[in-house]
């Protein structure tokens, strides 16, 4: 029998075989972005713009930071904007603040589209449903250190994540195993399966709470000693 070590030496590292699956499952959403939006001819970036400014509701989002949020360049994300504008999906409207400015805001027509193709793939979805929790949770932690990884180092647009809000306390609660983080905003426990991406109370911490709380989080899940939280 060959030496256990055998497959340490003829493997592809496990960070590039953990990128090709999700090039393998970008590949999957993509597609279904593409046919939900067949209907409307809409392109992935649009359908995507379309979701942002559903999310911010009446607020409505200005062109750079959509163009932020989607994590692409200004022109990209105005090349998007005139398409909805001219489907008759989005409209601007001056600032409040600054009527030099425009805000971007969706049509009834837009909020329409927005809602007829909401939602993930639901054969990812599936897939994802099918495990169990433990494992979902596992798959979910991995991707936020990745994203708050990737976002620290100014390669992925910055998302709302508990991690870097002011209200987030990691592990403060290690006698509580399902749910030893503490919101402060709420003032209670939550787990790993509660952790939110992006959330509308999100406040930044300031920079060196965010790099102590996600120290924390990262490394010190064995963490003993109780913190109080504030």
């Amino acid at each position: 029998m060959k030496s256990p070590r055998y497959f340490d030496r003829h493997s592809v590292p496990l960070p590039q075989r953990t990128v090709a699956a999700l090039e393998r499952l970008g590949r999957v959403l993509r597609q279904d972005a593409w046919r939900r939006g067949g209907a409307l001819d809409l392109s992935p970036t649009q359908q995507r713009a379309l979701d942002e400014l559903a999310a911010v509701g009446a607020e409505g989002l200005g062109l750079g930071a959509l163009a932020q949020r989607l994590a692409v360049s200004a022109p990209t994300a105005s090349d998007a904007v005139a398409a909805l504008a001219r489907k008759g999906l989005l409209e601007k409207r001056a600032d409040a603040a600054d009527a030099r400015r425009k805000r971007l805001l969706l049509t009834a027509a837009g909020r329409a589209a927005a809602a007829a193709h909401a939602g993930p793939a639901e054969v990812v979805l599936a897939a994802l449903g099918a495990l169990d929790a433990t494992t979902q949770e596992a798959v979910y932690r991995a991707l936020l250190l990745t994203i708050r990884r990737l976002q620290a180092e100014g390669r992925i647009e910055v998302a709302r994540m508990c991690l870097d809000c002011a209200h987030f306390r990691p592990f403060a609660h290690p006698g509580l195993p399902a749910t030893p983080h503490h919101c402060a905003l709420v003032d209670a426990p939550f787990g790993e399966r509660h952790l939110r991406i992006d959330c509308p109370d999100h406040h930044a911490a300031a920079p060196a709470q965010r790099a102590r709380n996600f120290a924390r989080y990262a490394g010190a899940a064995d963490s003993t000693t109780e913190e109080q939280p504030s």
